[in-house]
């Protein structure tokens, strides 16, 4: 059967060599297809991150800043009065990906609004129920980058390996054929002893 198969062809002009052509073909071309995919889904993963993100810091900055809103609004009321300023400035961080206990804003009361010299204090706000679920949207988001990235590189490396499989099978195909006659075993042999021993002479760098 063997013998059979490697000598097989198709109008004198096919043989078995390029149905291996075509099943590779047909697998590079699924592989490059899911590549794709995987690729198509890992990027819309890091988009809703990034976006996610801003939101998040958004959602803190305003958040901070309507801390004792109320009362804030009562100081400014007083100090604009006398011709002063109150500034409201966020202290916000989600580098780490994890809330704060509270968000920070710190208020300035600047005297004739002549610079941020004055007199300032900082005011603080537990994390709203809403921003805790839009941080877990995130977190949860950049699991699904992480395990795009694992599909899209599994896809890579499938369709890298196609090239070196595909020759591994010619050469076992070239074999065979060889394998057929004493002439090709005399030249299989030939060829074998002295190209393993230049390969083990090569450099490994």
């Amino acid at each position: 059967m063997k013998n059979e198969l490697t000598s097989f062809t198709l109008n004198g002009s096919l043989d078995v060599s390029d149905v291996l052509s075509v099943v590779t073909s047909r697998a590079e071309a699924n592989f490059t297809k899911e590549l794709a995919a995987a690729r198509s889904v890992l990027k819309d993963a890091e988009e809703a991150v990034a976006s996610g993100k801003k939101d998040v810091v958004s959602t803190m900055e305003s958040e901070a800043k309507a801390a004792d809103a109320d009362k804030i609004a009562a100081l400014r009321t007083a100090v604009e009065a006398f011709g002063g300023k109150v500034r409201v400035s966020t202290r916000v961080n989600f580098h780490s990906l994890e809330l704060p206990e509270t968000l920070e804003a710190e208020v300035t009361v600047c005297d004739n609004g002549r610079g941020y010299g004055g007199t300032s204090f900082t005011v603080r706000v537990e994390p709203s129920p809403e921003l805790k679920a839009k941080v877990a949207d995130v977190v949860a988001g950049v699991k699904a980058v992480a395990e795009a990235q694992e599909k899209a590189l599994h896809w890579r490396k499938k369709l890298s390996s196609v090239p070196a499989l595909e020759r591994q099978y010619r050469a076992k195909i070239a074999e065979a054929k060889l394998g057929q006659s004493d002439e090709g075993k005399e030249l299989l042999e030939l060829l074998t002893t002295g190209l393993d021993a230049a390969l083990l002479a090569l450099p490994v760098a």
